[in-house]
């Protein structure tokens, strides 16, 4: 790979085999074309003077994309992936510690504080040679990760696209980081617009509202792009609105998520404290559904990798395993709808129920009604 996009450049051009990626570098989302052979054997260095940005402004035009060569040029960073994958989005859990205790939260116990150093370098080499363009670092509280700075620093030195994923107590912290490392997102979660809600929700004390909200100004200062998910249950949705306010004011984007499935050991505590709250469809990568297994992975805070963070099951060992398995994993039972039904309902584009959260709410013994019924009754 080439050294780290600049923070300005806003699409990645990716060489992926036979392939190549165009990739927003806002939204994920991705244009994917097969390569002319006259491209397959060019050097990285002599790339930008191959033609191959000229051809690709040519490609975009034959969809009806007007984007001249000079401006891809202009707004893109050139990377060189030479193993033929195609997983450009990883997320990766790199501890289960946390310094929360969120009334909602899927997971039943928090006792690994992930790999050492040595396995996450480890772990790098393989995401790079899968492909990967945009990693997500969570937890846990990635944040509280002791490894925290170091993985950070290896993954961006990579070129990766870096997004953290936190719930902001300890942000302030590393803002000097951040500043000298630009990461490509921080998505942020907020719990309440009052320090009594907060605390309610997360369980941690009155004070983390006030630094949650002072990381959020200091980032937001130094120029780094924000997405902040606003969490919405029973203990804090008389807030709701005031948080969607609190993020209008400052500027930020946000979502709102209302609904918490059962943990992955099949306890259905969390469920207990969903909103009644409505929410919009998920969109993944431009279309409806979930890119799990297809273009996009999960690793595991032991170091397996699968198709999502609630299919643990359903992986491999980064580490010791052929990558090559993952696209037998990638192809089980548990990652496709539950029913052949899902494929043809009228209601498949706007619906929140996938196979691996079914199996959770099975597994809990109790099914939301927002669940579809068809596909409770057709899952046996």
């Amino acid at each position: 790979m080439t050294v780290p996009p600049q923070n300005s450049s806003d699409l990645v051009v990716v060489i992926n085999g036979n392939k190549l990626d165009l990739i927003d570098r806002r939204s994920l989302d991705c244009l994917q074309f097969y390569l002319p052979e006259r491209f397959l054997q060019v050097d990285i260095s002599e790339l930008e003077h191959s033609g191959l940005i000229e051809w690709l402004a040519a490609e975009l035009a034959d969809i009806g994309l007007d984007l001249a060569s000079d401006s891809i040029r202009s707004r893109c960073s050139t990377f060189r992936v030479t193993t033929g994958q195609d997983y450009y989005r990883v997320t990766w859990e790199i501890t289960e510690r946390c310094n929360f205790r969120c009334v909602h939260c899927y997971l039943d116990k928090k006792r690994c504080s992930g790999l050492d150093m040595e396995k996450r370098l480890r772990v790098l080499d393989k995401l790079e040679g899968l492909g990967c363009v945009a990693l997500q670092l969570t937890g846990g509280e990635a944040l509280a990760d002791p490894h925290f700075e170091s993985t950070y620093r290896a993954a961006w030195k990579k070129g990766m696209l870096i997004s953290v994923m936190t719930n902001g107590q300890r942000l302030s912290h590393w803002l000097g980081l951040f500043r000298d490392m630009p990461p490509h997102l921080i998505r942020i979660s907020l719990y309440g617009a009052s320090a009594s809600s907060f605390a309610a929700m997360t369980g941690a004390p009155r004070s983390a509202f006030k630094d949650v909200l002072d990381g959020l100004e200091g980032a937001q200062a130094l120029g780094i792009r924000l997405r902040v998910a606003i969490i919405v249950g029973k203990l804090n949705e008389h807030e709701a609105t005031a948080m969607e306010a609190m993020m209008l004011q400052m500027g930020v984007e946000y979502h709102v998520y209302s609904h918490f499935s059962p943990t992955l050991g099949g306890n259905h505590r969390p469920t207990i404290h969903s909103s009644g709250e409505k929410r919009k469809p998920i969109v993944f990568g431009g279309e409806k559904g979930c890119s799990g297994g297809k273009r996009a992975l999960h690793v595991h805070v032991n170091g397996k990798i699968g198709p999502c963070k609630l299919l643990p099951h359903v992986s491999i060992n980064l580490l010791s395993e052929d990558v090559g398995n993952l696209k037998r994993i990638s192809c089980h039972s548990g990652t496709r709808p539950a029913t052949p039904f899902c494929a043809t309902c009228e209601s498949s584009k706007q619906c929140m129920t996938c196979a691996p959260v079914l199996s959770l709410y099975k597994k809990s013994g109790s099914i939301p009604e927002r669940i579809c019924r068809r596909l409770v009754s057709n899952s046996g």
